[in-house]
């Protein structure tokens, strides 16, 4: 279980967002907050794994709780929601060390979905939100190879839906490697999805 910890002052979306959480049977919300200044006198004896927060909080609100909380806490994975589709929000909380941020109006499966991805390691912050890379960083043949290989798709796989050589995957491959540098493939995606390549 995914022991979670939820905080915002809007109580009616934490609690039905909380209880989604808990039937999945994946997550065991062990606290609740509707402040960041309660949040973190609490958080260090909860010692969770994910913390789900509002950016805007009576007393200090999220961007600053995460602020104080990466001075000691590295590890836990933050998730930051918002009601406001702005870049600078995504920009600030990456800066700040949150592992992502999400739309509150965004569909509960796709939320749910997304911490996975966080989870497993890869940070999400909106495409909308990200420079973009994708036009000067790579080509349009070496994104689609990408996507494909995200996919978990063989090189072989690969060759045979392009119609191009084994050969030519693995140079394209060896190539996005170089230019995001990514020391393995897992790298290499992770890289690209938080680049908003892919």
């Amino acid at each position: 279980m995914i022991r979670t910890v939820l905080t915002d002052d809007h109580l009616v979306f934490m609690d039905g967002f909380g209880k989604l959480l808990a039937e999945t049977n994946e997550f065991e919300i062990i606290g609740k907050f509707s402040d960041g200044l309660t949040l973190l006198d609490k958080v260090d004896s909860l010692n969770p794994d994910l913390l789900i927060l509002d950016v805007d909080m009576p007393r200090i609100n999220g961007l600053e709780v995460i602020k104080r909380l990466r001075t000691r806490n590295k590890k836990i994975k933050i998730v930051l929601l918002t009601m406001h589709d702005e870049i600078g929000y995504s920009i600030e909380a990456s800066g700040l060390g949150a592992n992502g941020l999400m739309i509150k109006s965004t569909q509960t499966d796709s939320l749910i979905k997304t911490i996975h991805s966080i989870l497993a390691g890869i940070n999400h912050f909106p495409k909308t939100h990200r420079i973009q890379e994708s036009n000067t960083l790579l080509s349009d043949r070496e994104i689609e190879i990408l996507k494909h290989l995200s996919e978990g798709q063989s090189n072989e796989s690969v060759s045979q839906k392009l119609k191009i050589s084994v050969l030519t995957v693995k140079t394209h491959r060896k190539n996005i490697l170089r230019k995001l540098n990514a020391e393995n493939s897992l790298q290499m995606i992770r890289i690209a999805f938080e680049k908003g390549l892919i």
